[in-house]
């Protein structure tokens, strides 16, 4: 007979929690937990004996840092929310995380990411909104199962090389003033609200499955004539 899903599903969401409970160490079987909307201020080592993880929800905490040992939790194939909460940096050891396919890091104090975030080759979802970043590791153009990467909020000044796979790219409210495009045939849509933009450069007809573009709020000082052949093909643009 199969496991009960409450042996192996445990949620405990909002329960005032300021610290994770000892006896949840001892649950080996289980393959998803969530503690978020709690008031809890670190992860015990221990956490890596739940090896058979594969979603691991904790976000909306106070969490000022992660464990190495998250990096054992090789099973983690779904999701790692960690967002809204005060972690100043990641573990490299997160790059162990080889089969996880959402990575939630928003609304935390992030200035850098480890090289080895280049290890999650099966990452597709990846958000980072409102930390300090302004630039991210080279490695990052390895993951090409990347879809979705949401950089809102933060402290870029131009576009930083990424997987030319990517398909969504958000970068509202930063401080870019130019556009170095590279070659991103996959990309469909291009969030540049609220940035320091005067120009858009033609090379943005390189983006040739673009399907939304949003430049609102920046400081556009001509039209930007190239956006006309870009309407024509269908891309819808706000400005």
């Amino acid at each position: 007979m199969g496991q009960n899903t409450q042996d192996i599903h445990l949620n405990w969401y909002n329960k005032q929690l300021t610290e994770i409970p000892e006896t949840i160490w001892n649950q080996f079987q289980l393959e998803t937990l969530n503690v978020s909307e709690n008031y809890i201020e670190s992860i015990a080592d221990q956490i890596s004996q739940l090896a058979n993880l594969r979603m691991l929800d904790l976000g909306h905490n106070k969490l000022k840092k992660i464990p190495s040992s998250i990096g054992d939790l090789k099973k983690l194939d779904s999701y790692l929310y960690l967002h809204n909460n005060k972690i100043e940096d990641l573990p490299g050891e997160i790059g162990k995380l080889e089969l996880l396919r959402y990575l939630n890091c928003s609304n935390n104090l992030l200035t850098n990411l480890p090289s080895s975030i280049g290890n999650l080759k099966n990452l597709i979802e990846f958000k980072l909104a409102n930390n300090q970043l302004s630039d991210l590791p080279k490695e990052i153009r390895t993951l090409t199962s990347l879809r979705y990467l949401d950089l809102s909020g933060n402290e870029f000044k131009k576009i930083p090389v990424l997987p030319p796979t990517i398909w969504e790219l958000n970068l509202r409210n930063n401080k870019i003033s130019q556009l170095p495009l590279q070659n991103y045939p996959e990309l469909k849509k291009l969030d540049l609200r609220n940035n320091q933009l005067n120009s858009v450069p033609e090379s943005i007809l390189t983006l040739k499955k673009l399907e939304k573009l949003d430049l609102r709020w920046n400081q556009l000082e001509t039209y930007p004539y190239c956006l006309d052949t870009l309407e024509k093909r269908g891309c819808i643009i706000y400005l």
